[in-house]
This record gives structure tokens, C-alpha cells and sequence, in this order.
């Protein structure tokens, strides 16, 4: 899942001002890895969030719905950064589904999620590859 920002060079239904400084849209879709086929988009305005947990989920379920049941038992859901929150994550493991997230990793993002306490992944999850985080259920 991932979302990227559209420039609407004109005031259209839904464009808003985005937080890049840009006018247009923010959707967020859902692609099919093994053939880059799109399963599900939700058209955003410009100023939606990179981050929002409810838009997330929403995409999720009507991507994973597109799937047939017989292929749902083992997903592997990859988002970046901003998809990457805990509310996500802790959404796709009660489903059963495993998540990846990269981000480029600097010294201070390690601590935090050393630091990170009691919300941080259970143990062999979350461990780092590469300066990315995964867990594959």
C-alpha cells in the first residue's frame, strides 16, 4: 500500500491544498506484487494524511476482498513509513496477516525502537534487516 500525491492544475471536486505545497489529491491504493495489478484506490484530497490508520484499513479490507479466499491465508502486507503505524499493525496481526515497513533507518529512529517500551513488537518481530523492520506471520 502506498499513497502519492496528484497535481490538479485546476480546482476540481475533492482537490485540496497538499502538504507538500501542492493542489490535488493524495489517494492511497493497494497493488497485487506478483502483477503489479491494482486492487484497490481511495481517492483522497491533497490535504489528507500520509499517516491516517482509518484510510489504511479501509483500503486494506477492499484489496483483500478482491482476493480469493483460497489465497488469504498467508498475506504479506507491505506498506512505508507513513503506513506504518502501530494501529496498523496491531490491525493486521489480529487478521493473522504478516507486515513489512522500510524507511531509511538513522542512529536516533534505532533508539526509538529500542526505546520504544511496551507497545514495541514481541519478540522476533520487528528485528532489523537493512534498516527496515519486519514480520512475516
Amino acid at each position: 500500500m502506498d499513497a502519492t500525491l496528484v497535481t490538479a492544475h485546476s480546482e476540481k471536486e475533492g482537490a485540496a491544498p497538499a502538504f507538500r505545497k501542492g493542489f490535488g489529491f493524495h489517494p492511497l491504493g493497494a497493488w497485487l506484487a506478483s502483477t503489479a495489478g491494482c486492487l484497490a484506490m481511495l481517492l483522497r484530497p491533497g490535504n489528507a494524511g500520509p499517516d491516517t490508520v482509518a484510510d489504511h484499513i479501509q483500503v486494506l479490507a477492499a484489496a483483500i476482498a478482491q482476493i480469493p479466499a483460497r489465497f488469504r491465508s498467508r498475506l504479506l502486507v507491505r506498506v512505508d513509513g507513513a503506513g506504518a503505524s502501530h494501529e496498523l499493525v496491531e490491525h493486521l496481526l489480529s487478521g493473522g496477516s504478516g507486515w513489512w515497513s522500510g524507511c531509511p533507518s538513522r542512529e536516533p529512529i534505532g533508539v526509538t525502537i529500542a526505546l520504544a517500551g511496551p507497545r514495541a513488537p514481541a519478540r522476533g518481530a520487528g528485528q532489523p534487516v537493512s534498516g527496515r523492520h519486519s514480520r512475516i506471520a
